[in-house]
C-alpha cells in the first residue's frame, strides 16, 4: 500500500505534501556534541517521510505505518508528559513550534520510515525534523535548516526527555551529498568535508549489532551527567575545554568517572582520520552508506 493510499485510509483525505529526512551515522566524535566538542557525521540514503495535510480545526492526528494505532489530541493539549510512545517525537516537534510562537493549526501526519529503527541511525531526529518541516511548510513559516535542527533537538530534550546534543539533527538537516559535516557543537559552525569512499575503492559499512537501544531510559543520560560533573570538577565550561595534557596532570587527584574520560576532547586536527573495521558478527545486516541526497517529495519539494 502506498503512503498516499494509507493516508487516505487513515484520515479520509489526500496529503498536501510529503517531507523527507534522512538517517545519519557519525564517523568520529561520539558523545562530543553535548560537551561542546566536534563531530563528523554523514547523512544516509535511508530516509523517512512525513505525509501531511492541514485540518480546519486545532486537532492533530498522528499515524505511523510501523504501529497500528492513531494518536489524536488537540494541539493546545500537547504538553510535555502527556503523549506516550512513538507519537511523543512528532507531538514534541509540534509543541516546540507552538511554544516558540510559530502559528500552526490542525494537522494529519503519517510517518513512513525507510530507516531501520532501533539501530542508532537517528530515526528520532529524522522524524522530529520532518515533522517541523511539514508543519511549517503547510502553515507558511519555514525556518532555516539550522533552526529546524534546533527545534527538533528541543523536542527530544524538553518533550521526550532524551538529553541529546545537536549532532543528529544537524546531520539530518545540513549534511550534503558526498560530504561529511564537520560540526563545531559550540559555535554551530559547519564545514562540508569531501567524503567519497567509493572513489578510493572503499565502502563504509554500518553493522547492526542488534543491541537494544533505550536512550531515554538507558545509560545515555548517565553518561551526560558524568561528563557535566567532570567539567564541574575540572573547573571548565565543558570537556571541550580540557587539554589532554591538563587532564592527565590532574587525573591522579581528580575523582572523574571513567565514563567521562575521552568525551568532548576530539580535536579538529583528527577530522581527516577514519578507520576501516571488519565485522565478524554472523548474520548481522549491513547497510552501505553512499551519502545520497534526500529524495524529492511527490509535491516537488526536496526536504532534508
Amino acid at each position: 500500500m502506498s503512503a498516499a493510499t494509507e493516508f487516505r485510509a487513515a484520515f479520509g483525505t489526500e496529503p498536501e505534501g510529503v517531507w523527507t529526512a534522512p538517517g545519519r551515522i557519525n564517523l568520529i566524535g561520539e558523545h562530543t556534541d553535548y560537551n561542546d566538542g566536534f563531530a563528523l557525521p554523514i547523512a544516509l540514503p535511508h530516509a523517512l517521510t512525513v505525509s501531511a495535510a492541514r485540518r480546519p480545526d486545532a486537532r492533530v492526528r498522528l499515524r505511523s505505518r510501523e504501529f497500528p494505532d492513531v494518536f489524536e489530541a488537540r494541539l493546545a493539549d500537547l504538553s510535555p508528559g502527556t503523549v506516550p510512545g512513538w507519537a511523543a517525537y512528532q507531538a514534541g516537534a509540534l509543541w516546540a513550534l507552538v511554544d516558540e510562537g510559530h502559528r500552526i493549526g490542525g494537522l494529519d501526519l503519517l510517518v513512513e520510515s525507510g530507516i531501520p529503527t532501533g539501530t542508532g541511525l537517528s530515526t528520532s531526529a529524522a522524524v522530529c525534523c520532518a515533522t517541523v518541516l511539514a508543519a511549517t511548510g503547510l502553515y507558511g513559516s519555514e525556518p532555516p535548516p539550522a533552526e529546524v535542527a534546533r527545534l527538533a533537538q528541543r523536542a527530544e530534550n524538553d518533550y521526550v526527555g532524551m538529553p541529546c546534543g545537536i549532532m543528529d539533527q544537524s546531520a539530518v538537516m545540513l549534511a550534503d551529498e558526498g560530504r561529511a559535516l564537520f560540526l563545531d557543537c559550540r559555535s554551530l559552525e559547519t564545514e562540508q568535508v569531501p567524503f567519497d569512499p567509493a572513489a578510493h575503492g572503499l565502502s563504509l559499512l554500518v553493522v547492526d549489532t542488534r543491541a537494544p537501544r533505550r536512550l531515554v531510559e538507558g545509560a545515555y543520560g548517565e553518561r551526560r551527567r558524568s561528563c557535566e560533573e567532570a567539567a564541574r570538577i575540572l573547573g571548565v565550561r565543558a570537556l571541550r575545554d580540557v587539554s589532554v595534557g591538563g587532564f592527565r596532570g590532574r587525573w591522579p587527584h581528580c575523582p572523574i568517572p571513567w565514563s567521562a574520560a575521552g568525551c568532548g576532547t576530539w580535536s579538529p586536527r583528527t577530522r581527516g582520520c577514519w578507520r576501516r573495521r571488519r565485522s565478524s558478527a554472523p548474520g548481522a545486516p549491513v547497510w552501505r552508506a553512499r551519502c545520497s541526497p534526500p529524495p524529492t517529495s511527490p509535491s516537488g519539494t526536496t526536504s532534508r
